[in-house]
């Protein structure tokens, strides 16, 4: 991977922001698009496009948004950037809509990234302290109050750690994220038990790759990235054992003209769905495919509207519906969106 190609990567992963919300304004909702997961043929895996909620209000710039389903309600977590510094956020996606700060960011990019474990929300983030970064992890209950005490997934290994992503398997969890050592980027899973203490050392799981992110699909976990493939970035996905072993060859899901970076997943009953940023000269779009079986992938759908600057993406399958957030571009204010179908 040449240096450029990878610095534009990792600026593109990184989420950086912190918030200072007051008495956040609850705006207007945009009407709901097209039945795009109907046209696209996706059968029981979508339906009709709900309405485009706006969760911030415009006081900072707010990005890197991951959604989860706690069994109730959408939570949203993300970064905003203030002139006090930077927070990350967490909010319920109910009627009032009211985003609550969890931490402060010590880091330029905390990448904050969710899941709901069943009865806690998992929380991963990035701290940096004089230039050496780390992976941290640790349980929030209902009211978003820390059980237990911090742990370090990445403890022991060198180098910069870039947007963990957490990966609940039932009796356990796992944190996938990107190490960087030099120029040399990898993708890096590592296995938690039920209190977040770690099972035993990191696997190594890919090199030459950024942007990971990782579902359990039942017996195994499906793992995406962003891997250069012919001088173009690319998203790609790999199965992975529940060991924390590559099981086959990647699958490319981008595959066009067009530079695909940033990729999230969930799992969706036995299949992960996948989304992430398309790159069209200045502006970029939001691209959804499922892998099914681990195997073939569906063609890809764009979800964000022609002519918006859509980044972030992020995606959750609650059993019967999938939900996504991502970035939008508002008269030169980042601002963060959700959807359902």
């Amino acid at each position: 991977m040449n240096r450029c190609l990878l610095g534009v990567a990792l600026l593109a992963s990184l989420s950086s922001c912190t918030l200072l919300f007051e008495e956040p304004a609850k705006v207007a909702n945009r009407d709901a698009g097209p039945d795009l997961a109907a046209d696209a043929g996706l059968g029981d895996a979508g339906g009709e496009l709900g309405p485009v909620l706006d969760i911030t209000n415009g006081a900072a710039d707010s990005t890197g948004p991951t959604v989860i389903w706690d069994g109730q309600h959408y939570r949203l977590v993300w970064t905003s950037d203030e002139d006090a510094g930077k927070s990350v956020y967490a909010v319920v996606v109910d009627e009032a809509r009211q985003p609550v700060v969890v931490t402060k960011s010590e880091g330029e990019n905390p990448s904050p990234t969710a899941a709901w474990t069943g009865s806690a929300m998992a929380m991963a983030w990035i701290q940096e302290e004089d230039m050496v970064s780390s992976v941290e992890f640790g349980l929030f209950d209902e009211e978003l109050a820390l059980v237990g005490e911090l742990s370090t997934p990445s403890e022991g290994l060198e180098g910069l750690h870039f947007a963990p992503a957490i990966v609940p398997t039932g009796t356990q969890l796992g944190v996938a994220w990107t190490q960087l050592l030099g120029v040399s980027p990898a993708a890096r899973l590592a296995r938690l038990d039920g209190d977040g203490g770690l099972i035993e050392s990191p696997s190594l799981i890919k090199d030459q790759v950024v942007n990971v992110v990782a579902a359990f699909a039942g017996t195994e976990y499906g793992m995406s990235w962003q891997a250069e493939v012919d001088d173009r970035p690319e998203v790609q996905f790999q199965r992975v054992t529940a060991t924390g072993l590559p099981n086959g060859e990647p699958l490319t899901l981008s595959a066009n003209a067009r530079p695909a970076i940033g990729p999230r997943v969930t799992a969706a009953d036995g299949d992960v769905a996948v989304v992430w940023q398309h790159i069209d000269g200045t502006s970029s779009s939001v691209a959804f495919a499922v892998v099914e079986d681990g195997l073939t992938a569906t063609a890809p759908l764009q979800l964000s509207g022609e002519g918006v600057e859509a980044r972030f993406p992020d995606i959750v399958w609650t059993g019967d519906t999938f939900g996504i957030a991502w970035v939008e571009r508002r008269d030169e204010q980042l601002e963060v969106v959700f959807q359902e179908f």
